[in-house]
């Protein structure tokens, strides 16, 4: 006859959660990629289960629960990631990134095992998103001479946002030659984000100094249309002479590379915008308007 016939022993009942419920807790943590201690405290505080790692460890071979340390098969791994390849046409996701889809697949994977797999058969998504591989390139500029290209843009940094003065602000814009570096025209006008304002501010250029460019070089806001227009209209007109394919009436480039304009920004916050901006902001502080 048993000494101990109700089975409880001096730590008290036990309630152990059934197979199943153990089976779905475990794959779960390693969905999650938990580590062991973290896995016993989930075990403990959701279940009530007290174990030690090794009967853990016996849980996860009974249950079949797959780890980074026990895959599946290469040719069912390789499959995985390839499948999670094909769903990012834009290349974009990363190994980690990976890594978590698969194990929210329960496929956990090595993260060097995803690497090599993406290295063979994705090798153009690594180089893209290798660190520095996005970095802008710089290279020469060019111009054959005065008036070659004139570059604008507005400058924002005095603006109604940036002064947070109840809507007033400076809204600036400027043109400026690339081959002299010479700022043609630099004015504050009510809104640089409108159209018919910059479109005007072409015009006033041009009647201002009596020439237009070969090529006339602005981002790609579409704030720029109207000054499109007239650069085409004006330069088909009075140079009609020009090859448009050779020397186009107008070049809409990303921002970063308007560089002869944008560093016009940099030299005018360095050396004036500052002072003016704290200028007009402690009039604005102390009451005097």
């Amino acid at each position: 006859m048993s000494n101990n016939p109700t089975g409880v022993n001096g730590y008290g009942p036990k309630n152990y959660p059934d197979d199943e419920t153990l089976k779905v807790a475990l794959c779960q943590y390693a969905k999650e990629k938990l580590s062991t201690v973290q896995c016993l405290a989930r075990l403990e505080a959701e279940h009530d289960f007290q174990i030690k790692p090794a009967l853990l460890y016996k849980l996860n071979k009974k249950f079949n629960v797959l780890s980074v340390r026990k895959p599946p098969p290469a040719d069912i791994a390789m499959q995985a990631v390839l499948a999670k390849v094909a769903e990012d046409p834009s290349q974009g996701r990363r190994v980690g990134t990976i890594g978590v889809l698969l194990s929210n697949d329960g496929t956990p994977l090595p993260q060097d095992f995803i690497r090599n797999i993406l290295a063979t058969y994705g090798p153009e998504g690594l180089s893209h998103r290798f660190p520095g591989a996005n970095r802008i390139r710089r290279s020469t500029l060019s111009s054959i001479g005065p008036n070659h290209q004139h570059h604008a843009d507005g400058h924002e940094k005095l603006n109604a946002q940036a002064l947070n003065m109840g809507g007033v602000g400076l809204n600036i814009y400027g043109i400026k030659d690339q081959w002299s570096s010479f700022i043609l025209h630099l004015v504050v006008i009510p809104n640089n984000w409108l159209a018919a304002t910059i479109g005007y501010v072409h015009l006033d250029c041009v009647e201002k100094h009596k020439l237009i460019p070969v090529t006339f070089v602005t981002d790609k806001g579409s704030e720029t249309g109207i000054i499109y227009a007239n650069q085409t209209g004006l330069r088909v007109t009075y140079t009609p002479e020009l090859d448009t394919t050779q020397f186009p009436p107008m070049l809409q480039i990303r921002s970063v590379h308007n560089t002869p304009i944008e560093a016009l920004w940099h030299w005018f916050l360095q050396t004036f915008g500052v002072n003016i901006k704290d200028v007009i902001r402690s009039g604005f502080t102390t009451g005097v308007y």
